[in-house]
């Protein structure tokens, strides 16, 4: 098995389902301690350096690898947004992005995050 693999999938399912925790929070709050534009940065959290970095070129072509950058992309743009209506003081907004898009976002990048491991392992078993 591809340990680098591995432990970034691993890592990603509890940095980003801690991350869906604190958006929650951050709505009910009313308060962030991120700006929408850092949130938006799909790139600048370890799993979006991880996915981008030179040695994870060989994965670009993988279909899994491409859903999940895909999903990725769409989790932090739809948390930068969620961001940006509690940056405009915009409650009702947030509520509605957060339940109708960032959550449903949410659970299908962490289903396929773990379905992407589950294949791993059973490529490793086989």
């Amino acid at each position: 098995m591809n340990k680098s693999l591995d432990d970034a999938l691993r890592t990603a399912i509890g940095a980003h389902a801690s991350w869906k925790i604190k958006l929650k929070a951050t709505v009910a709050s009313g308060i962030s301690t991120v700006t929408s534009e850092d949130a938006k940065c799909d790139t600048c959290c370890s799993f979006g350096k991880w996915m981008h970095a030179p040695e994870q070129e060989y994965l670009h072509t993988d279909a899994q690898f491409c859903e999940i950058n895909r999903l990725h992309h769409a989790f932090h743009q739809t948390a930068g947004e969620v961001i940006g209506a509690i940056e405009q003081r915009n409650e009702t907004l947030a509520v509605q992005l957060l339940e109708a898009e960032f959550m449903p976002q949410s659970d299908h990048l962490m289903t396929e995050l773990k379905n992407w491991l589950r294949e791993i392992k059973a490529q490793q078993a086989a």
